[in-house]
């Protein structure tokens, strides 16, 4: 059986610095691809393909950096089908887990256990929902 793959910019820990988790050590999941391309956006390295990862192992990547908190983000994460099952064995593993969106795909299937961080699209990014 193919473990199933993600398509990754980086995996890193440090401290959160946005949300209601800030100051909290997190490691940090950026997974490649997005459909928008905002004006002001800080991540425009995340666009591409990036590199293949299985779920074991950003599953290991998330236990070796001893953070029980996740935020899986990008790009667009909610691109990559196998988003969700990265998130069912993350939360099978006790962590706790944010998902920052940019809100031009549907929430519906993720958890209802994920804290959802959707970044609203103001008229200057040039992008619209």
């Amino acid at each position: 059986m193919t473990d199933l793959q993600l398509y990754i910019t980086e995996v890193f820990a440090s401290v959160q610095g946005e949300t209601s988790l800030t100051g909290l050590p997190t490691t940090f999941i950026r997974l490649a691809s997005c459909n928008l391309r905002c004006s002001w956006c800080d991540t425009t390295y995340s666009f591409g393909r990036g590199t293949p990862a299985s779920i074991e192992h950003l599953v290991l990547e998330a236990k070796n950096n001893g953070c029980q908190f996740i935020c899986i983000t990008g790009g667009e994460p909610l691109l990559q089908p196998n988003v969700h099952q990265l998130i069912d064995k993350l939360l099978h593993h006790g962590y706790v887990i944010s998902l920052e969106t940019g809100g031009s795909l549907s929430i519906h299937e993720v958890d209802s256990r994920v804290l959802i961080i959707l970044d609203i699209k103001c008229p200057g990014s040039g992008m619209s929902h």
